[in-house]
């Protein structure tokens, strides 16, 4: 939905719109729409009416408005672009805002746009401005104005007499007399903060409570010098004070008598020696140890005498291993490696069929004829084809061959060249 501003009460109002083809899949606009397009309606709908108002389309020239006034801006360069004649009636003054809707015609994808009716032209440089000007001042003032003598006078504000009676607000002086003091309104805290830095503060006065100055001297603020403390500036520290506190922090300092054991000296000093070879010795380590040393010792070992303790095959990158039982049982094994031993793997070759297994390489070898027979064939997981991974048939006759042709009840699909299998 597109929104748009429009001041209430604007007059002969034309409005750009793009409508889409809702035929296009890519977002294109609709090109050919006239006013009296089979179909093509308007309406609009003010904020706060009982109904919606239909607009009369009617055609007209680009750029010159006229009331439902309905034109295409340019149908070869700017394809779905037209213009619009709002109604007066529509944007007049007495709603916050109004909505727009043309549909109807063919492949076109209902426009809907919302308009903002605000009382200020936002398009106008000085339309804010000037209606800020035209505020009336407030009967009540909470400002209070120094004037030449350093007082206040609140009899002429915004060309107008006032009378101070709220009270929170401020105003500092910044050049002329009186610059720098800072007033109140009455009934809450006034001073004259007269040069903060290098001055004497004055004394602060509550206005408005009788009879009392609260004032509180700190001296003279100056630069303070080295070693020492501004006078007065807290009650009962001296500079012998802070020079008992300099005492104590000094001792934080690294010096040699209170390193740490690991020779941590200064590590940002230039004096820091370097930590290069063996000049330092590993936290720990007895006297006289050697890093370099170490380190020669640990790599021969690592690289000389593990490996001559280990196996050939386990060197090579290999670990060769014989069971010696499953489960702690020796039978078990045996029953396993039996098991294992009695099934046949092979190799498919080309020209199977779906009821014959031609054999490229098998293990082990048949001699006779249907040595195979009445066993089960199932094609490995990573077979060639997909088709046959996982599938089983029963073998009902084999060659006698070292490489047999195996007769099988049914495949599903004929076994290829490089086909793997299991017999068992």
């Amino acid at each position: 939905m597109a929104k748009i501003s429009i001041k209430a009460g604007t007059t002969s109002k034309l409005l750009d719109l793009f409508i889409s083809d809702s035929s296009s899949t890519t977002g294109a606009g609709l090109t050919g729409l006239v006013y009296n397009a089979s179909g093509l309606t308007a309406y609009y709908y003010r904020e706060g009416a009982a109904t919606a108002t239909a607009i009369t389309l009617a055609t007209m020239t680009l750029g010159t408005w006229a009331n439902g006034g309905f034109i295409v801006v340019d149908g070869t360069n700017m394809p779905g672009c037209y213009q619009l004649g709002i109604p007066d009636a529509a944007i007049a003054s007495g709603a916050k805002s109004v909505l727009i809707l043309l549909k109807g015609a063919t492949n076109m994808a209902p426009l809907v746009l919302e308009v903002e009716l605000t009382a200020v032209d936002n398009q106008s440089a000085t339309a804010f401005v000037t209606g800020i000007n035209s505020l009336a001042p407030p009967t009540n003032w909470n400002l209070e104005v120094i004037d030449g003598s350093g007082r206040v006078d609140v009899s002429k504000i915004a060309g107008t007499a006032q009378t101070a009676r709220d009270i929170g607000a401020s105003v500092l002086l910044s050049a002329g007399t009186g610059t720098g003091q800072l007033d109140f309104t009455s009934g809450v805290t006034k001073a004259n903060a007269t040069q903060w830095l290098g001055g004497t503060i004055p004394a602060v006065n509550i206005t408005g409570v009788p009879l009392i100055d609260l004032k509180y001297t700190l001296g003279t603020i100056s630069p303070a010098t080295a070693g020492s403390v501004r006078a007065d500036a807290v009650t009962g520290i001296t500079s012998s004070d802070v020079g008992a506190i300099k005492t104590q922090t000094d001792k934080l300092a690294f010096t040699v008598a209170n390193q740490i054991d690991a020779n941590v000296l200064d590590w940002k000093s230039a004096t820091a020696p370097a930590m290069t070879g063996d000049a330092y010795a590993r936290l720990g380590a007895p006297a006289g140890a050697s890093v370099s040393a170490d380190v020669a010792s640990v790599k021969t070992d690592t690289g000389t005498t593990i490996p001559g303790r280990l196996p050939a095959a386990l060197v090579g990158g290999r670990m060769d291993s014989n069971l010696s039982a499953i489960g702690n049982d020796t039978t078990a094994l045996t029953a396993f490696q039996r098991a294992v031993l009695g099934n046949v793997i092979g190799t498919c070759d080309v020209g199977g069929t779906t009821t014959s297994i031609v054999v490229s390489s098998i293990t082990p070898a048949t001699s006779v004829a249907d040595q195979l027979k009445g066993r089960i064939v199932t094609f490995d997981k990573n077979t060639t084809t997909a088709a046959l991974r996982g599938q089983a048939t029963d073998v009902t006759a084999s060659t006698a061959s070292a490489t047999p042709t195996l007769t099988v009840t049914a495949l599903t699909t004929a076994a290829a060249s490089t086909d793997t299998f299991t017999i068992t």
